[in-house]
């Protein structure tokens, strides 16, 4: 439970930095087998997601246009557009559950970390994705729990 308050509290983060952008504000919560677009002012619920299972995290691009979720059934990372949150986009599909996403801070760029599996002794390893103008596919040999892009968008760091 404490992820998902942590996910939660990013995701408004992201949303307070955004406030200037011509989507609307929205919040998205994971729960399972379904996503809630909220309205943060309001706390209205705006529309219920049932097309993914097992999603495990989300993160809003910082311009607001896309949000990423991180889909455990099927272990992708698929893009979906507000207002409507249709899917345009399925840029990560990988042998497990991607642990960790993230967006640079100009918007160009999604990163995303993937345990190395279906072999088990390598399951605690991670692998690094970027996609975007200096793509990255790599073996990292180590866990990659988390990742967070630095304000200005030229480092990426990985835990």
């Amino acid at each position: 439970m404490g992820s998902r308050c942590l996910a939660v509290l990013a995701l408004l983060v992201v949303l307070a930095a955004g406030a200037g952008c011509s989507v609307p504000a929205h919040l998205a919560v994971a729960h399972g087998n379904r996503l809630t677009i909220v309205n943060p002012d309001t706390a209205q619920s705006l529309q219920e997601i049932t097309t993914y299972q097992e999603v495990m995290r989300l993160g809003y691009r910082p311009d607001g246009s896309r949000l990423a979720a991180a889909v455990c059934f099927g272990n992708r990372v698929v893009e979906l557009e507000p207002p409507g949150y249709a899917e345009v986009a399925s840029p990560v599909t990988a042998a497990s559950c991607p642990w960790a996403l993230g967006y640079s801070p100009d918007t160009l760029s999604l990163a995303a970390t993937i345990p190395l599996r279906p072999d088990p002794r390598a399951a605690l390893f991670g692998h690094l994705w970027i996609g975007g103008p200096q793509p990255l596919d790599r073996d990292m040999g180590l866990p990659l729990l988390a990742l967070a892009y630095r304000p200005g968008g030229g480092e990426l760091a990985v835990s």
